[in-house]
C-alpha cells in the first residue's frame, strides 16, 4: 500500500513531468485524495517500474512512452491520467492546455518533438524490458 509520503512524491513527479514545473500543493492534495478514493492496483512489474521512476525522475518520459506502446492500459498510465485531469481542471494551469496561435515554424518544432518522443519511447522500451524481466 502507498504511504502518503510516497503518494506525495508520486504526485510531485508526475505533475512536474506534465507541467514542466512543480505542481501546486493544491494539485498534489487533490491527487492524494483521488488515489485514496480510487485505489489503483499495480502489478509487481508496475510496482518495480514506479519505484524506478520515483528514484530516477529523468526516466518518466521514457517509461511513459514505452508504456503507451507496450501497455496503454497500465496502472502507471492511469495514475498519470488522473494527475493530468487534475492539472487540466486547476484554474492556475488550465490555460497551459489550450491551443495557441502558431506560426509555420511550429511544424519544425512539432517534427522535432515527434522525433524526440520516438527516441525516448525506444529508450523507455529498453528500460521497461530490463526492469520487468
Amino acid at each position: 500500500m502507498n504511504t502518503d509520503k510516497q503518494l506525495g512524491l508520486e504526485a510531485s513527479l508526475l505533475g512536474s513531468y506534465l507541467l514542466g514545473k512543480q505542481p501546486s500543493s493544491f494539485a498534489i492534495d487533490l491527487y492524494l485524495e483521488a488515489m485514496q478514493r480510487n485505489s489503483i492496483t499495480l502489478t509487481m512489474d508496475e510496482e518495480k517500474l514506479l519505484e524506478f521512476i520515483l528514484n530516477n525522475p529523468w526516466s518518466i518520459g521514457m517509461v511513459d512512452g514505452a508504456l503507451a506502446l507496450l501497455k496503454p492500459q497500465s496502472a502507471i498510465r492511469r495514475k498519470l491520467f488522473v494527475m493530468l485531469a487534475i492539472l487540466e481542471a486547476c484554474p492556475e494551469y488550465c490555460k497551459l492546455f489550450f491551443p495557441t496561435n502558431t506560426s509555420i515554424f511550429f511544424l519544425v518544432y512539432l517534427f522535432y518533438v515527434g522525433c524526440r518522443a520516438v527516441f525516448k519511447s525506444a529508450l523507455g522500451v529498453i528500460i521497461v524490458k530490463l526492469i520487468c524481466r
